[in-house]
């Protein structure tokens, strides 16, 4: 089921307990990614959908959402207000590369946002649903600019 708003779409994880599908349209695919992907994979990704599903945002609070286990790894803990990061990583992303992960089309976005770097992974649903899913994300110290 469609929501109207990320901020929907995290009110409805919090208390889903039917464990229902719920999903935000974050975007529609630009061209500079339908460029690339074409480039890497063959695939075709006009029509395609940017889309975060509540199972994505639970994913990524239990992996990477404990604060002591983000700071033994060198990152940040990812917090609700994080996903709000998501429309801009995809509309403005600093790099973007293609692999495939266990027979899955994945893309990993990067966007550096202040002192941080958003690392925001998605697959490529091909088929009838034309879809880019959320799949992760996770946070990093900014790189340092060189002296």
């Amino acid at each position: 089921m469609e929501t109207s708003t990320l901020e929907a779409l995290l009110e409805v994880t919090a208390s889903n307990i039917e464990n229902k599908r719920y999903y935000y349209v974050a975007g529609s695919v630009s061209e500079a990614e339908t460029a690339f992907v074409a480039l890497v994979s063959g695939i075709d990704v006009r029509m395609y959908r940017h889309i975060v599903d509540n199972y994505a945002l639970l994913h990524t609070l239990r992996k990477h959402g404990n604060h002591v286990r983000e700071i033994a790894r060198g990152q940040y803990a990812v917090s609700p207000e994080t996903f709000h990061f998501i429309p801009a990583i995809i509309a403005n992303f600093d790099s973007i590369s293609y692999e495939l992960l266990k027979n899955r089309h994945t893309l990993i976005y990067e966007k550096e946002i202040g002192e941080r770097r958003y690392f925001y992974i998605a697959e490529i649903r091909i088929g009838r649903k034309k879809q880019i899913c959320a799949q992760t994300l996770w946070v990093r110290k900014a790189k340092k600019p060189p002296r």
